[in-house]
């Protein structure tokens, strides 16, 4: 059983690299194939080399042996690849072998077959953005394809069917039967999860209509579970709901800390923190919280924090009441005891306000931002600084430094500047860069624009994520780059988590995900890129729950260099190989519960 295992393995994993030595083709008795180099043979065994190691083989188990040319032998493998499904991989072997051979006419016959066969593969799944590309990487090579001509008018029927569904949403939205329109465009949005960029903004303002009558009604329950629904169907609301989020989640937390139910209230405290930690009114609420609890040094550091102040190395209860009554003033509290609950909202001018000219820079304590406005700069600072002691402590346990020295945060005044000074794909709100030498940090940045929606609530924290892991990881190149975006999300406010979380659920219910073997494979960003965050986010987040958190996922993280993905797995998780952790990763999606 265990060399049955072997082999199953070496089957998938010979055809995943590929090099320009000739290729092997070992036929075993089972009619299993395993494409690989032959390194070492005798009459006992033979050695083949494969992407992740040599392994040998007994003659007894072996049928036959076949020598190919190295062309044959990418064309061998793209085969193998294709024939199990993983269609990326095989079609970077046929790639390979047309590199080798740009006249070669099997490998160019090959090359458009594969692009065909994904097309229809993806096609069958509604996935309709890849189905595209590559239908259009098929006319690319054959302008005159039947295969690309079918393919696109299939793919547009089907496209169009959909959208006749999606238009009897818009106009159950526009007519104001929300409940009518939320179920038609939910329905198409789980047929079809590739046409989200369309219905996600209407059933984001569906729920935030529902939101706002709720709001006014003083319904404050249905309200923030409305508004839950709402950023996890469109994120970038978040500005524009984000006093209503507040304000209800505040009056459910003033009822919960004055009915005693800590447990619930401590929760709510966490989620309010998570979506708007410099908050005045939060940090108070969060503060009277911790003191009810018995937490003088919490309650403390909540209120100094919003008073501006470093927090006292000594907390005392008395001095966390004395930082409370003027927190109290400040905001405006009044002697009956209350405090009138009104967040104010974003202040679009002051946002797109810019000064001329070359950098400004204001500095931190661990970061130095480079801006052309000062309120944004001055916003950008605080966010970095909270979002790195979350992150740190989140990941290690405790507040530590990953790096020495200050971190550059450059806010270009608008998009378009932005992406000519970075080169960043248009749909980029932010980029980190690291320049190492001889192993040691020669410099870092975070390059980021103040106009971007996702600024503060998902670009600051997502990027400064990969800075710290960077610098954990000794700014090593082996960690998958779905894992480093995975937790990159998961360290972001929790609403974003569960938009990704909706997308990923969407698309694994389909049969739509990328296998794991690929998708940790990967070493730059797909057609789809949201559904690539949306499954490594979910991935992580499988991780971190199954685990013992965060300072678990960066044991793992740190032992992928020496010792490999599944075997650091296999270590940390206990999953033997990627097949059964795709497996539980599965189920816990099907499983969870997505707003």
């Amino acid at each position: 059983m265990r060399f049955a295992r072997l082999i199953q393995m070496l089957a998938l994993l010979a055809a995943l690299g590929a090099s320009r030595a000739r290729a092997d083709i070992i036929v075993l008795v089972n009619g299993e194939k395993i494409t690989g180099q032959i390194v070492e043979e005798d009459r006992e065994r033979v050695v083949v080399r494969v992407a992740y190691g040599q392994y040998a083989i007994p003659r007894e188990r072996i049928r036959s042996i076949e020598r190919q040319s190295p062309l044959e032998g990418h064309l061998a493998q793209g085969d193998e690849l294709c024939a199990r499904g993983r269609f990326r991989m095989g079609l970077r072997e046929y790639q390979r072998a047309l590199r080798l051979e740009p006249d070669s006419k099997k490998a160019q016959e090959r090359l458009a077959s594969g692009y065909a066969r994904f097309g229809r593969y993806c096609l069958a799944r509604k996935r309709f953005k890849e189905a595209r590309a590559y239908f259009e990487k098929l006319k690319a090579i054959d302008p005159k394809s039947l295969d690309a001509a079918a393919g696109f008018a299939q793919l547009d029927e089907a496209v169009a069917k959909l959208r006749v569904r999606v238009r009897a949403g818009r106009l159950a939205l526009t007519a104001g039967r929300l409940t009518e329109a939320i179920e038609k465009l939910e329905a198409v949005l789980a047929d079809a999860p590739d046409l989200r960029e369309e219905i996600n903004p209407l059933l984001g303002q569906a729920y935030a209509v529902g939101a706002a009558v709720r709001y006014k009604e003083k319904r404050w329950g249905e309200c923030a579970a409305l508004i839950d629904r709402a950023l996890a169907s469109d994120p970038a609301l978040a500005g524009e709901l984000e006093a209503p989020f507040i304000a209800s989640h505040l009056q459910l937390l003033i009822g919960e800390i004055g009915g005693d139910k800590l447990a619930a209230a401590d929760a709510r405290a966490k989620r309010l923190l998570d979506f708007a930690p410099t908050n005045g009114l939060v940090l108070y609420y969060a503060g009277a919280l911790a003191e009810k609890a018995g937490r003088p040094a919490e309650a403390v550091a909540r209120y100094a924090r919003a008073l501006g102040r470093t927090p006292p190395r000594v907390a005392t209860a008395e001095l966390a009441r004395e930082l409370r009554e003027a927190l109290w003033k400040k905001l405006g509290g009044g002697e009956d005891g209350q405090v009138r609950i009104v967040v104010a909202e974003e202040n679009k001018e002051e946002i797109e306000k810019a000064e001329p000219g070359d950098w400004l820079r204001l500095e931190g304590e661990r970061f130095a931002v480079l801006h052309h406005n000062l309120y944004i700069a001055k916003r950008v600072l605080d966010t970095a600084e909270r979002a790195y002691e979350k992150i740190v402590a989140e990941l290690t346990g405790e507040v530590k430094d990953a790096w020495p020295g200050r971190c550059e945060i450059r806010v270009y005044r608008n998009q378009k500047e932005y992406l000519a000074g970075t080169g960043q794909e248009s749909w980029s709100g932010g980029v980190s860069h690291f320049e190492t030498r001889g192993g040691r940090l020669k410099r870092q940045y975070i390059a980021t624009y103040q106009t971007s929606p996702k600024l503060f609530k998902s670009v600051v924290p997502h990027e400064l994520t990969h800075l710290v892991m960077n610098g954990w990881l000794r700014y090593s190149r082996a960690f998958p780059i779905a894992l480093h975006e995975g937790i990159a999300v998961n360290m972001e406010p929790s609403f974003r988590v569960r938009y990704y979380a909706k997308i990923a659920r969407t698309k694994v219910s389909g049969g739509g995900h990328v296998p794991l073997d690929e998708l940790l494979a990967m070493k730059g960003y797909p057609t789809d890129p949201e559904l690539f965050y949306a499954q490594s986010a979910s991935l992580v987040a499988f991780l971190l729950a199954h685990g013992k958190g965060g300072p678990t996922f960066l044991a793992f993280a740190k032992d992928v260099e020496k010792l490999g993905v599944e075997r650091s797995l296999a270590k940390h998780y206990g999953y033997g190989n990627l097949k059964a952790l795709e497996e539980a990763w599965v189920e816990f999606v099907l499983k969870g519960k997505v707003l």
